[in-house]
């Protein structure tokens, strides 16, 4: 069984036996009805196993209210390539320090 969280430690650095070979990249930016600038970057990784991986990152900059600046972070399995995955195939976060405390919950749990 794969899992997710083995895919997106070599998206963000971190050891692992998933090797990604190419990635697709794009990005938008969009405005919503409040005056908030909303940029979109995807990132598809393909794997050698065949997996395909998209990170996606969500910033709103809180147009007219300064004070209400958020971030999304989104990994998702977009092909399996066949295998069976072990829990969850999207997660979402809403910092960057979330995702560093599940990689290192996971690697805990290894150890």
């Amino acid at each position: 069984m794969k899992r997710l969280v083995d895919y997106v430690k070599p998206i963000e650095g971190v050891a692992s036996p998933c090797e990604i070979v190419t990635s697709d990249f794009q990005s938008e930016t969009k405005h919503d009805q409040t005056g908030s600038t909303i940029e979109i970057t995807k990132r598809v990784h393909h794997f050698k196993d065949g997996v395909s991986i998209e990170y996606e990152r969500e910033y709103d900059d809180g147009g007219s209210y300064p004070g209400c600046k958020e971030f999304w972070y989104t990994y998702r399995v977009v092909h399996t390539h066949g295998f069976e995955f072990e829990g969850e195939v999207t997660k979402l976060f809403q910092s960057h320090s979330e995702v560093d405390k599940w990689l290192k919950l996971d690697n805990s749990s290894d150890s």
